[in-house]
């Protein structure tokens, strides 16, 4: 059996000209994990 431990909160900032793919590859594994995210997209 695998167990996995929460390292906490993960923040993401995303840059304004990636597309929606970039932030995905960041934010999956962080929940996978049991992780939570904070995501900021740009202003």
């Amino acid at each position: 059996m695998i167990e996995r431990e929460a390292v906490g909160v993960i923040g993401l900032i995303t840059p304004w000209n990636f597309p929606i793919a970039i932030p995905a590859w960041k934010l999956a594994p962080a929940l996978a994990y049991g992780n939570a995210v904070v995501m900021k997209p740009p202003n």
